[in-house]
């Protein structure tokens, strides 16, 4: 691993992740999960949408030490395939305005090492279908067809609990069955944590939902805790 990260999970509106700025300042890389837009609190659209640009300005002040991963909500804005649940017209009008910037600084995937960072994490059945590469996926536009929700007959909910959902709709079960033999570790956000205490599954896979408990995880020398913000 070549760098050191503090993960933010999904946003949803909220500013906690303002408290991570701080780490920068002490040489650390802040991944955000996705998930930028769309809430069950009661945030309006402006909001959301003032939150989000100041993640942008953050980006842009730190190129090269905030990576901005896409969430499937994100993507619903961006692809007509993609919409969700908590999808709205005024934050679509948002999102078209300053579509460009959006897809300029959105990824799907940051692999450093024999860690993958993801919205939702990396099936490897699901590479195999699409017939694409982890390299692929790194340099896949955050608005591809090839994210939207894969509707298949086996082992498929409504949920994306499915081994062949990309990587912003898969679910914690199916990507933990997915990957039994995968030689990476994965930090994920997307579904809820329901445990404050509970992150990790086998030190492979590694939840990340976790702002409702003001929460995020430091992952450095291969080595992930939670922190408190």
């Amino acid at each position: 691993m070549q760098n050191k990260y503090i993960v933010i999970g999904d946003i949803h509106g909220r500013s906690t992740w303002l408290g991570c700025e701080k780490y920068i300042q002490e040489g650390y890389v802040l991944v955000f999960l996705g998930d930028y837009f769309d809430t069950h609190e009661v945030y309006s659209t402006g909001v959301i949408s003032d939150n989000f640009l100041a993640i942008l300005e953050l980006k842009q002040s730190y190129p090269d030490n905030v990576i901005l991963l896409t969430g499937n909500h994100d993507f619903s804005y961006l692809n007509e395939n993609g919409i969700c649940s908590g999808h709205k017209i005024a934050t679509q009008a948002f999102v078209n305005s300053h579509k460009g910037i959006i897809k300029d600084n959105l990824k799907v995937i940051h692999i450093d090492g024999n860690f993958i960072f993801s919205h939702a994490g990396v099936s490897p059945i699901y590479l195999t279908e699409q017939n694409l590469t982890l390299d692929d996926l790194c340099e896949m536009k955050c608005d591809d067809n090839k994210l939207a929700f894969i509707n298949k007959d086996i082992h498929t909910n409504i949920y994306g609990d499915n081994w062949y959902q990309s990587p912003i709709w898969i679910r914690p079960q199916s990507l933990i069955d997915s990957t039994e033999t995968f030689q990476y570790k994965q930090v994920v956000g997307h579904t809820p944590c329901v445990n404050e205490k509970i992150f990790s599954h086998d030190d492979r896979i590694f939840f990340n939902d976790r702002l409702n408990f003001n929460q995020v995880l430091k992952v450095e020398n291969d080595f992930v805790e939670l922190l408190n913000l």
